[in-house]
């Protein structure tokens, strides 16, 4: 039950759910198809299960494979993954300011 409400805690604060919803939206416009409440419901339900779903296996299979893999494997993949997100926002930085 712990892992499920994290899970969808995850999925309400994820950013790509809040954009997904805003794409959907957006690209729908004003009342075009299914303006019916069932359109829309039907619409928010499949992109929070979908990410929800994703949250949920991302998280089964970590828990399967942390406890194979050595402290400085994770030590490993954390310094990796941090060092492309801030490769990432460099990049980023980079591109705004050079125009």
């Amino acid at each position: 039950m712990k892992a499920l409400l994290s899970v969808f805690v995850l999925t309400l604060a994820n950013p790509m759910t809040i954009l997904s919803f805003v794409a959907v939206f957006a690209s729908l416009g004003s009342g075009h198809v299914g303006s019916g409440s069932g359109a829309a419901l039907t619409m928010v339900m499949g992109v929070f299960l979908g990410s929800a779903l994703w949250w949920l296996g991302l998280s089964c299979i970590v828990s399967m494979v942390r406890h194979k893999l050595g402290a400085r494997v994770l030590q490993g993949i954390n310094k990796l993954s941090g060092a492309l997100l801030l490769g990432f926002a460099v990049f980023q930085l980079s591109t705004l300011l050079s125009r």
